[in-house]
C-alpha cells in the first residue's frame, strides 16, 4: 500500500513539473505516422510539403463530390480541407448536451471516405465557429437561446460553462466520425485526417485568459475523444508559446488575403517562425479568391471566363511562390472550390453564389487559374520534399530592373531554388539576373546567370541542381497542357417567355406573439418570410406618435398601413407614419430575415419582431461639436477612442448645428469624425424609464456612446435608428457618435431623446409563421396549378398597392436536350427580377435572389436536372417586392455555359 502511494505521488509531481515547464516538448502519439518540427511535417517517414485546398462538402451536392475530388487530385494536391458546419448538421435543438439524436454527420462521413478513396490527406476544421461566410458562423440558431439572460458581454466563443458544455457536445459529435478517419487509424498510403483545428481566427475575440480556457476545453475534449493527429489554430496568438499543457501541443497558423499586396505577408510568416520555432509555418487560408456581396460585385465575374485582375492566375502564382519563398510548408487555398450557399444558409450580406473566383469554379469548370495551381502541384510532386527542408541562403544578385527581385533557398543536397518575381502588375519584365555566393554551393562554386521572362505580376523559380551545369537548370512551375474544349454539338440557351404566377395571401392562421418571443424562441431556425400585424388607436387631435419596432435592424419589412403600402416602414427601428388616421389603424408587416452575421457579437442577436410601441419626443441632444479623425488602420474599435469618454475635453472642437436630417453633410468621401453633444435629463424622466435615443440619420456608418458606454451602431444612412438610452444619469449627459462616411456628402442628422408613450405602452402583436404558399409547398414540382395565372415574362406579376401582403410566387417550366455522350456542359439560370426571395429547382432549395444583384446567374447542378424530351424541369420562386415596385420577372433564360465545356469519358 505504501509503495502504491509513493509511486502515485511521484507520478503526480512529474505531471506538475511537466505542466510548469515552459520548454516542454511537443508530443506526437504516433511519430512514425505523423510528426513535425520547426521546418516541416514528416508523414509516413517522409518529409512532406502539404499542398491543400478548401472544398466544403456542404456547399456541393454529394452527387458532384467525385468530380470535384477528381479535379483536385489531377491538379497535384495531396490534401483537401473542409469546415464542419454545426448548424447544417444539428439544425434542431437537442434535449440536452448528452442528446445526439438531432446530429446527422453522414455527409461528413461519406465525404471523408471519398477523400480517402482519392488518396488525399484531410485538414479538418470543426469550429465550433467557422466564419466561412456561412449563417451565424456555423452556430445553430437554437444555440443562442441558451445564452443566460443575465450574461454580460460576448457569450458565443467564450468560456461561460454553459457555452463550453455545448461546444464540447459538438466536438464530441464530430469526433465520433473523425477518429476513425485519422491517418493514424488507417493503413499507410490511404490518406485520412492529418490536422485538426481548434476554433477559427480566434485571436482578439475575447480576453486572453478567456481564450486560453476555452481553447484548453476544446483541445482536451478532442484528445479525450481520441484525436491523436496534430492540433492547430489560425490567427490565435495565445497558443504561441503557451504554458498550458494542452495548448503546448497546439501550433498557430496564418490566413492571408493580400490581393496585389503580396509582400505584406512576409512579416506574419516571420513572426510564426520566431514565436513557435518548433512548428512549421502554415497558411491555413491562402487567398484563392474572394466572396461577393449583394449590391457589390466582389469576386463575382460578369461571365464564367472573366478574370478579375487582382485575383488573376498571375496573382495566385505570385502569392503561392512568395509564401513558399518566405517559409510556408503547409499551404491551403481558401477557396480551391467555392461552391454555393444553397437554401437560406448564406449569412447577411453574402450572395447565394460562393464561386469565390476560385481555381475550380462554382459550376465545376476550370480554366487558367486552375492550370496555374496544377502547375504548382506538379512542381511540388517532384520538388516538395526538397523544398520542405530548403533553407534561405544569402546571395549577391543583380537584375538590372528595380522591380524584379531574386532570392534563394538551398536544398539539403545543395540544389538551389531562385525565386524571381516582380511586384508590379502593369507590364512584363525581361532581363538577366546574376547571382554569386562566396564559397561553394553544394558540390561546386559557380556564378549563376539566367535570363528571365516574367508576365505582369509574374513569379517563377529557377531550379539549379547541385553539381550540375547550367544545361540542367529549369524554370518552374512548368506550364501544364492546354485545356481542349468541344466546340461542336453544344446546346443552345432557352429563353423563357411564360411564368405561372400567383399572389400569396399571407398566413392562413394568426396567433398572439407570446411575451415578446424571438423566432428562435419559437423554434423557428430558418430564414423564411414571417408576418406580423398590430393595431394602433390614434386619438383625434393628438400628434402622430413615433412607432418603435424592436428587432434586428439588418432585417427588412414590407409594410401596409390600413391596406396601403407604407415605404417608410421598411425595417425595425423608429418610424413616423404619415399614413395613420384618427381611430383604429391596422399595420401588417412582411418580415424578411436576411440571415445572421457570420462573425462578431451580432451573431447573438435573435431574429424577429419582439415589441412594437409608440414613442414621443422628450428632448433633443444639442451643443454639438465635431472633430475629424484619421481613418483607422486594421480593425476599427471606436470604444478605444478617448473621444468617447464622458469627461473628454472637446472645448477646442468646431461647434456645429444639427437641426434636421438634411444637416448630415458635414463630411466628404472616406472621412471619419467624432460628434459630441449633450442632453439634460431630469430625475422624473429617469424614474419614468423607457428612454431611448433616436438618430434620424447616420451617413454612412455610425457608433453611438452615452457617457462613454456604447449603446448601438448603425450601417444604413436611410434608416432612423432608435437605441435604448442606457447609462443616463440626472443632469447633463454626454453623447458621442463616430461617423464613417463612404461616398458623397455624409455625417450626422438630428438626435432626439424619446420616451415610451404610456397611453399605449406596448401594442398587441400577432404573428403568422407560415404563408399559404409555404404551407402548401408551392415550389413542389407536382403542384396543382389550377387557379394560377399565365403571365408573360417582363410583365408585373401583381399590384403591390392592393390590400395584400405583397408576396408573389412564380413557376417556370423548361425541357433540356439529352446530354451528348463525351461532352459535359454546366447550366445556369440567368434571371433578372425586381424583388427579393427564394429560388427552388425541382424540389431543391437553390438559394436567395437579391434585387440589388450582382448575382444573376444561378448554378443549376446537373444532378438536380432532368434531361431529354418530355422530361420537365420546374424553377420556382417566392419573391417579395422592394422599393415599392411591382414584382416582375424582367427576363429569364436557362443557359448552357458552353465556353467552359469539357470532354468527358
Amino acid at each position: 500500500m505504501k509503495t502504491w502511494i509513493s509511486t502515485t505521488v511521484v507520478v503526480i509531481l512529474s505531471l506538475i513539473s511537466a505542466v510548469q515547464t515552459v520548454d516542454a516538448q511537443r508530443v506526437f502519439p504516433h511519430p512514425e505516422r505523423i510528426r513535425y518540427d520547426g521546418q516541416c511535417f514528416t508523414i509516413e517517414g517522409k518529409d512532406t510539403f502539404i499542398f491543400s485546398g478548401a472544398f466544403h462538402y456542404f456547399r456541393c451536392p454529394r452527387e458532384l463530390w467525385n468530380d470535384r475530388f477528381d479535379k483536385i487530385k489531377a491538379a497535384g494536391f495531396n490534401a483537401v480541407e473542409t469546415y464542419v458546419a454545426w448548424n447544417a448538421q444539428e439544425p434542431s435543438m437537442p434535449a440536452s448536451v448528452d442528446d445526439y439524436s438531432k446530429v446527422d454527420l453522414k455527409d461528413l462521413d461519406d465525404w471523408l471516405t471519398m477523400a480517402e478513396a482519392h488518396g488525399l490527406y484531410v485538414i479538418l476544421r470543426p469550429g465550433p465557429y467557422i466564419c466561412a461566410e456561412w449563417n451565424c458562423g456555423g452556430f445553430p440558431q437554437w444555440l443562442i437561446t441558451k445564452r443566460p439572460a443575465d450574461f454580460k458581454g460576448f457569450w458565443l466563443r467564450g468560456d461561460e460553462p454553459g457555452f463550453v458544455a455545448w461546444s464540447k457536445h459538438w466536438f464530441h459529435a464530430v469526433d465520433q466520425i473523425a477518429v476513425k478517419h485519422q491517418l493514424t487509424h488507417r493503413a499507410p498510403g490511404t490518406g485520412g485526417i492529418i490536422l485538426y483545428q481548434l476554433e477559427n481566427e480566434y485571436g482578439g475575440n475575447q480576453p486572453d485568459v478567456v481564450e486560453v480556457r476555452y481553447l484548453h476545453a476544446l483541445g482536451q475534449q478532442a484528445i479525450d475523444d481520441g484525436i491523436d493527429v496534430p492540433l492547430f489554430t489560425c490567427w490565435t496568438a495565445v497558443v504561441r508559446g503557451s504554458r498550458d499543457p494542452v495548448l503546448r501541443q497546439v501550433y498557430d497558423s496564418c490566413n492571408f488575403y493580400p490581393r496585389f499586396g503580396v509582400t505584406g505577408i512576409a512579416g506574419s510568416i516571420a513572426a510564426l517562425d520566431k514565436e513557435q520555432p518548433d512548428a512549421p509555418r502554415q497558411t491555413t487560408e491562402l487567398q484563392g479568391g474572394w466572396f461577393s456581396n449583394p449590391g457589390s460585385a466582389g469576386s463575382l465575374s460578369k461571365s464564367w471566363t472573366d478574370v478579375i485582375s487582382d485575383l488573376s492566375p498571375a496573382q495566385i502564382q505570385n502569392l503561392t511562390l512568395y509564401a513558399i519563398e518566405k517559409g510556408d510548408r503547409v499551404t491551403n487555398y481558401y477557396m480551391l472550390f467555392g461552391g454555393t450557399n444553397f437554401g437560406d444558409m448564406a449569412p447577411s450580406n453574402i450572395t447565394t453564389s460562393y464561386d469565390y473566383s476560385a481555381p475550380i469554379r462554382e459550376i465545376g469548370s476550370v480554366g487558367e487559374k486552375y492550370q496555374r495551381v496544377a502547375a504548382i502541384g506538379a512542381m511540388l510532386k517532384e520538388h516538395g520534399a526538397d523544398l520542405a527542408r530548403a533553407q534561405p541562403i544569402s546571395m549577391d544578385t543583380t537584375t538590372g530592373q528595380k522591380d524584379v527581385t531574386v532570392s534563394a533557398l538551398q536544398a539539403r543536397d545543395g540544389g538551389v531554388y531562385f525565386f524571381v518575381r516582380t511586384n508590379q502588375h502593369v507590364g512584363p519584365r525581361k532581363g538577366q539576373f546574376v547571382s554569386q555566393r562566396s564559397g561553394p554551393i553544394g558540390n561546386s562554386s559557380r556564378q549563376y546567370v539566367a535570363n528571365y521572362d516574367l508576365e505582369p505580376f509574374g513569379s517563377k523559380i529557377l531550379y539549379c541542381p547541385a553539381g550540375a551545369g547550367t544545361s540542367s537548370d529549369e524554370w518552374l512551375p512548368k506550364p501544364v497542357a492546354e485545356i481542349k474544349r468541344p466546340t461542336d454539338g453544344l446546346p443552345s440557351a432557352i429563353t423563357l417567355a411564360i411564368a405561372m404566377t400567383k399572389s400569396d395571401p399571407g398566413p392562413a392562421e394568426w396567433a398572439p406573439l407570446k411575451d415578446g418571443q424571438t423566432l428562435e424562441q419559437q423554434e423557428i431556425y430558418d430564414r423564411r418570410f414571417i408576418f406580423y400585424r398590430t393595431h394602433l388607436n390614434l386619438e383625434d387631435g393628438k400628434p402622430t406618435p413615433m412607432l418603435s419596432i424592436a428587432g434586428p435592424r439588418r432585417d427588412s419589412l414590407l409594410s401596409f398601413v390600413n391596406g396601403n403600402l407604407d415605404a417608410s416602414l421598411n425595417r425595425p427601428g423608429g418610424h413616423r407614419l404619415s399614413t395613420l388616421h384618427p381611430g383604429d389603424n391596422t399595420i401588417e408587416m412582411l418580415y424578411e430575415n436576411i440571415g445572421q452575421p457570420n462573425g462578431g457579437p451580432g451573431m447573438e442577436e435573435m431574429s424577429g419582431i419582439r415589441k412594437i410601441e409608440t414613442l414621443i419626443n422628450d428632448g433633443s441632444v444639442g451643443d454639438w461639436r465635431m472633430n475629424k479623425i484619421p481613418a483607422p488602420k486594421g480593425r476599427f474599435r471606436p470604444e478605444r477612442l478617448a473621444e468617447m469618454k464622458e469627461g473628454f475635453d472637446d472645448s477646442a472642437w468646431k461647434q456645429i448645428k444639427i437641426e434636421t436630417d438634411d444637416d448630415a453633410t458635414q463630411l466628404g468621401p472616406d472621412e471619419y469624425a467624432v460628434f459630441r453633444g449633450s442632453v439634460d435629463v431630469t430625475a422624473e424622466q429617469l424614474k419614468a424609464g423607457d428612454l431611448s435615443l433616436q438618430l434620424t440619420r447616420m451617413d454612412d456608418d455610425g457608433w453611438v456612446f452615452v457617457n462613454g458606454k456604447r449603446i448601438g451602431e448603425g450601417h444604413n444612412w436611410e434608416t432612423t435608428f432608435t437605441f435604448p438610452a442606457t447609462g443616463l444619469h440626472e443632469g447633463k449627459n454626454s453623447v458621442a457618435v463616430v461617423i464613417q462616411n463612404e461616398g458623397g456628402p455624409g455625417g450626422l442628422g438630428l438626435v432626439k431623446l424619446m420616451k415610451s408613450d404610456q397611453s399605449q405602452p406596448g401594442l398587441p402583436i400577432e404573428i403568422g409563421t407560415q404563408s399559404t404558399g409555404f404551407a402548401g409547398q408551392w415550389w413542389k414540382n407536382d403542384l396543382d396549378e389550377t387557379g394560377w395565372a399565365s403571365t408573360a415574362i417582363g410583365q408585373p406579376e401583381g399590384d403591390i398597392a392592393a390590400p395584400q401582403i405583397g408576396l408573389q410566387w412564380s413557376r417556370l417550366k423548361f425541357e433540356l436536350p439529352e446530354v451528348k455522350k463525351g461532352i459535359w456542359v454546366p447550366w445556369v439560370a440567368r434571371l433578372n427580377i425586381t424583388g427579393n426571395g427564394f429560388l427552388y429547382l425541382n424540389d431543391h432549395a437553390l438559394g436567395r435572389y437579391w434585387n440589388v444583384g450582382p448575382q444573376h446567374d444561378f448554378f443549376l447542378p446537373e444532378c438536380w436536372l432532368n434531361f431529354g424530351p418530355g422530361k420537365s424541369n420546374v424553377l420556382s420562386m417566392c419573391v417579395r417586392s422592394v422599393d415599392g415596385k411591382p414584382v416582375t420577372i424582367q427576363s429569364a433564360a436557362i443557359v448552357p455555359v458552353n465556353e467552359v465545356a469539357e470532354f468527358r469519358p
